[in-house]
Order: C-alpha cells, then structure tokens, then sequence
C-alpha cells in the first residue's frame, strides 16, 4: 500500500455500513482470464486494503496515484455508500490478484447476475482496483469517468 500502510486493521464501521450492503463475490470469467473464487476473509481484506489505498491517495497523493486523480479518490470517498462492488479473482500471470469493481448501485438493477462495466459516455464513476492477498497490497487503481 502507498506509504507502506498495513491492511490488517480492522475496517472502519462507517465503511464496512456502506459497502457490505451492495457486495459481491463473482465466479464467473472476466476478460477471459482464467478465475477462481475469493472467500469472504480475501475481500475483507481487500475492502481494507482499497480504504487504506484511498486514504494514502489523499495523504501523499504523488507518491500513490497521480495527483491529478485527487480529486476523484475524493469523490468516491465521499459517496462511498453508493458505490456497490464485485470481486473477482483472477489469474494475473503467475500470481492469483481478486479485481475489485466498483460501480453506481443505482445504474445497474442487475449487478447481482453479472459483470459490470462501466461506458465511456456515462457521466457516472466506474472504478477498480486490483487486489494481491499474498502481498496484502492495492496496485492498479483506474477509473472512467468523463464528468471531472
């Protein structure tokens, strides 16, 4: 994690509130990579690590995304709680990382049954993040989103 943060704390019970509430543990393919199933502790773990993420984000911008993608790590803090996720493992190379999907809950009725992706000619924000549970480490934070 950005400044060497550690995501074996416990999760905050504002952001646990907001985001268990629209979770959800894919098993099927995404981008035709070869998956498997993460358990409910690796994306707890992940939540924790993506929290840990985004507030490093904000504390040393330079040092963990580019700052001119401040101001969207603020907005998704911000409205957290209308965000739902979807976690994927997959295989990335040689390693097994889960791809954590965060979507606008409200724009997709179906987000239980499948894949979310997110379009380049919507004015809401798609972002994810790639999650390693043997290094416990957030990496390939990206978004679309043309409103900001």
């Amino acid at each position: 994690l950005p400044g060497g943060v550690s995501a074996s704390k416990p999760l905050k019970a504002t952001h646990n509130k907001a985001i268990r509430k629209n979770l959800l543990i894919l098993s099927s393919s995404v981008y035709n990579r070869p998956t498997w199933t993460p358990s409910e502790e690796q994306t707890e773990l992940a939540l924790i690590a993506i929290y840990k993420y985004l507030d490093a984000s904000l504390e040393e911008p330079l040092a963990s995304v580019r700052f001119s993608n401040a101001m969207k790590v603020k907005y998704i803090k911000e409205h957290l709680d209308e965000f739902a996720v979807q976690f994927q493992g997959v295989g990335y190379g040689d390693r097994l990382v889960i791809w954590c999907n965060f979507f606008p809950v409200s724009d997709h009725p179906e987000w239980k049954k499948e894949t979310v992706f997110g379009s380049w000619d919507n004015e809401a924000l798609y972002w994810n993040i790639v999650f390693d549970p043997d290094e416990n480490t957030c990496r390939e934070f990206s978004y679309t989103w043309v409103k900001i």
